[in-house]
């Protein structure tokens, strides 16, 4: 008995790990060529972020290159807005925590957002708790959009990041016959 209820629990898993599901991104816009060589604090140039210019007509995710000098974890959110760094509220993401002494990818997750694609968006930083740097780059590199700092584009800076959407992609479709020969 015990031997039958071990072999189920294998084919139980089995099936589970083969019908996995992944998430591959799929990046529009990306400015992740290098190392950042500067790291900018977001509490001292708030309102901060960086502009891009779309080609997809949507968004779900966003990675960026942070860095949490301090012990305490800082959290932070993701605006996605039109226009300027004031301009119209198009998109929030999840709040992400920052362990303290962390440098690294974050990633930030949307409820996809609707873009116009060719116009301009900002990816706007906001610190809930905490404070953490975002990592960039001087002299600027990305060529549809700068950072923007204190609420004014700079051209001259610009962030690490990239923007994009979730291709879910099955690993594995399981079938009657796979499932009778486990």
């Amino acid at each position: 008995m015990n031997d039958m209820l071990i072999r189920l629990a294998f084919v139980l898993i089995a099936i589970i790990a083969l019908n996995a599901q992944a998430n591959e991104y799929v990046w529009d816009q990306v400015n992740d060529y290098t190392t950042p060589d500067i790291y900018r604090d977001i509490a001292t140039f708030s309102p901060f972020g960086q502009e891009f210019t779309p080609s997809l007509n949507c968004l779900e995710i966003v990675e960026l290159e942070v860095s949490n000098f301090m012990s305490d974890p800082a959290r932070l959110t993701i605006n996605i807005r039109s226009d300027s760094i004031t301009g119209l509220l198009v998109g929030t993401s999840n709040t992400v925590t920052i362990q303290g002494y962390y440098t690294g990818k974050s990633t930030f997750l949307f409820f996809p957002v609707e873009l116009q694609p060719g116009s301009k968006y900002i990816i706007e930083l906001i610190r809930t708790e905490g404070n953490a740097g975002i990592g960039g780059y001087s002299p600027a590199g990305y060529p549809s959009g700068c950072a923007v700092l204190w609420g004014v584009p700079y051209d001259e800076i610009d962030l690490w990041f990239r923007e994009g959407v979730i291709k879910e992609t099955a690993l594995h479709r399981l079938t009657w016959g796979s499932i009778k020969t486990l």
